[in-house]
């Protein structure tokens, strides 16, 4: 079996991105480091799908399908992971959180060198340029 799982990049309207601190849980993958929003694929939904629910579950944010793409897509042997990038520049000051620790929005190059921030999260600013 597969495990899929989808994470969501969300840029405000000054082109910053917003991370959530994940919760300090030994039982959840990445606890107490700053990453991406999203969660798990269930069964019968499609990824951008999930993308969607998890950000109204995440954050109340209500995302569109037709303002994510598809930015990376990961595979292994036992897990698939889709990468977004919301097209829609969010105000973070509307929003709710009610997963993790905090949120903050954080430039590029803050993320880059951020100290507790997950290494897919640097890496892929490292790699890529968003506008």
């Amino acid at each position: 079996m597969i495990h899929k799982g989808t994470s969501v990049i969300l840029q405000s309207k000054d082109g910053k991105f917003l991370l959530q601190l994940r919760d300090n849980k030994k039982e959840i993958q990445s606890p107490n480091k700053w990453s991406f929003f999203g969660g798990g694929v269930e069964k019968g939904e499609s990824p951008v799908k999930t993308a969607v629910r998890e950000m109204n579950e995440e954050l109340e944010l209500k995302l569109k399908e037709k303002n994510l793409s598809l930015v990376s897509l990961k595979k292994s042997r036992t897990h698939k992971h889709y990468l977004f990038l919301s097209k829609t520049k969010i105000n973070p000051s509307k929003l709710v959180l009610h997963e993790g620790q905090a949120m903050r929005l954080f430039s590029r190059k803050e993320i880059i060198f951020l100290k507790g921030v997950t290494l897919e999260v640097r890496l892929f600013f490292i790699f890529n340029k968003l506008n």
